[in-house]
């Protein structure tokens, strides 16, 4: 098996001949938080990296919108109201004059999401109405297939993409030998559709950063995407240029999945989450209960575990 030093040299060659576009303020911060009970844990703020549009979106987007311009291809998102992915995609794409177009789909009781798109139209955005998921879905595929855009996925979570996250970890390695914070014995994160993680786990062991991540689950078919998360690492690696046995190392940097915040399901608003976006927000990190808030919860409900070690939560919420 290829080892660390190798697999890293590898990421260096390969990683200079990647394009990619300068979407946000690198690196994010970290700093430390102490709250009155006792708990401490560290934050890795993406929320942070652009006044357009944080969050863990930016750094992957950074590969996708580079690659979609390389080609000239105009680019179709589908997702529902409240998609972060769509969000980002238009405020980027509207900022660099990059055609997309949005199929979007109503998703609950969630209104106040669906009258952000109100008005949003323009000479370079395009924004279709559709019922359900599955009529999202099945037009922006004909999209792709008939007019050769470039779909984008749910997530953003694609081999390219993830590349934003192994960098990130990369990055993150950094500030730790630069003394900015402790090596975190646990690095919590939302897991939606599995680029984030699978880019962490990447960066984490091609720098021997000897954390683990509790990927802390927010959609449902948590079983689905345990398998896209290896195919995800997989693509990654080839991608890379690094043999696929890697991933052994790679996957041992996975403490494992924690499925108790789920809640009922995607977008459920769990009292536990509720609680670490409003412990959040008096200390000036604002965090949402669907994706990021589940994270925090998850730390604070296994912190006890710890035994005093140190613990970052990975904000990937955008701020702006």
């Amino acid at each position: 098996m290829m080892s660390a030093e190798e697999a890293y040299s590898a990421y260096q060659n390969k990683i200079q001949n990647l394009d990619h576009l300068s979407l946000g303020t690198f690196p994010t911060p970290v700093h430390q938080i102490k709250l009155s009970d006792g708990t401490t844990f560290w934050i890795k703020d993406d929320g942070v990296c652009s006044t357009l549009y944080g969050g863990n979106k930016v750094r992957k987007l950074e590969y996708i919108l580079s690659e979609a311009r390389s080609r000239k291809q105009s680019l179709i998102a589908w997702g529902d109201s409240g998609s972060h992915t769509l969000k980002a995609c238009y405020h980027f794409c509207l900022d660099l004059q990059i055609p997309l177009e949005l199929a979007i789909f109503p998703y609950r009781e969630h209104s106040l999401d669906r009258l952000f798109w109100q008005g949003r139209k323009n000479d370079i955005i395009q924004i279709t109405q559709k019922h359900s998921m599955l009529s999202a879905f099945l037009y922006a595929k004909a999209k792709q297939l008939f007019t050769h855009k470039h779909l984008i996925r749910l997530g953003t979570s694609t081999p390219y993409s993830t590349v934003g996250y192994v960098n990130a970890a990369i990055e993150l390695h950094h500030q730790i030998q630069e003394g900015l914070l402790p090596t975190p014995k646990t690095i919590y994160v939302a897991f939606g559709t599995g680029g984030t993680v699978a880019g962490l786990l990447i960066g984490l062991a091609l720098c021997q950063v000897p954390s683990k991540i509790v990927a802390v689950q927010c959609v449902d078919s948590l079983l689905f995407y345990k398998w896209s998360l290896k195919n995800l690492i997989h693509q990654t690696l080839q991608l890379l240029t690094i043999p696929k046995d890697f991933s052994q190392s790679v996957l041992q940097h996975l403490e494992g999945f924690d499925t108790s915040e789920l809640g009922k399901g995607y977008r459920h608003m769990t009292s536990d989450s509720q609680r670490a976006v409003q412990t959040l927000q008096t200390h000036g990190i604002t965090i949402d209960p669907i994706y990021t808030g589940k994270a925090m919860a998850s730390l604070f409900n296994t912190y006890h575990r710890q035994h005093g070690e140190p613990v970052l939560f990975w904000n990937t919420h955008s701020c702006t």
